[in-house]
């Protein structure tokens, strides 16, 4: 017997045809900095080069006084913003909820990732926002850092928010463990295999 493994019209893997590429190849895509509107103003984020730090103190006077320049804003300045929230809540195998700490629009006395947003600046144009963040002095005071899952929820590895214990979130299970462990038990031949997992995630930035 042969099973029908032909892909649905509309399933996942079935090829698209693509059709942007004449407009794209030839110049005539439009994208958002193309659009154009009278009195705009173009921002740059200044990024924190840290994975984990300390902020002690962020001197934007210079970048203030540059020209073409209309304001920049720290965490500081945009508090009653409120912070990121987490729209997907999960909960834990022991049936309390996901741990997620408290997460804000723009670092406030630390950093916690490599280019997370510390400062905002607002110009005239684009050229002037660059320049502008480039001359602002952060006191960073570098703290360790967590750079693979493997060892993250080890007890002697930094901690990164004090909620999460062990930099622990969630744990989240599936499946019948019990016939699971039974069925490994009884199996007459085992595997035993190390991988490393990516650090990357299949979600696109939309805008």
């Amino acid at each position: 017997m042969t099973a029908d493994r032909s892909l649905p019209k509309f399933g996942v893997g079935q090829p698209v045809q693509r059709l942007e590429d004449p407009r794209l190849l030839t110049g005539r895509g439009l994208f958002t900095d193309d659009v154009h509107i009278d009195g705009e103003a173009y921002a740059v984020a200044l990024r924190s080069p840290h994975a984990h730090a300390a902020i002690r103190s962020i001197q934007t006077t210079t970048a203030l006084a540059m020209d073409d320049v209309l304001n920049i804003y720290t965490a500081s300045d945009i508090s009653s913003l409120g912070t990121i929230q987490c729209m997907a809540p999960v909960q834990q195998v022991d049936g309390s909820d996901l741990i997620a700490p408290r997460f804000p629009i723009l670092a406030e006395d630390k950093a916690v990732y490599v280019g997370q947003p510390v400062a905002f600046v607002v110009a005239e144009n684009v050229e002037a926002a660059k320049a502008a963040a480039e001359t602002i002095e952060v006191d960073y005071e570098p703290l360790p850092a967590i750079t693979d899952t493997a060892t993250a929820n080890s007890p002697d590895v930094a901690q990164i928010w004090p909620e999460a214990i062990n930099n622990t979130a969630f744990v989240w299970r599936d499946g019948d463990h019990a016939k699971t462990k039974y069925a490994l038990a009884d199996a007459p031949r085992r595997l035993s295999l190390h991988t490393v997992n990516n650090r990357l995630i299949v979600a696109s930035v939309e805008p």
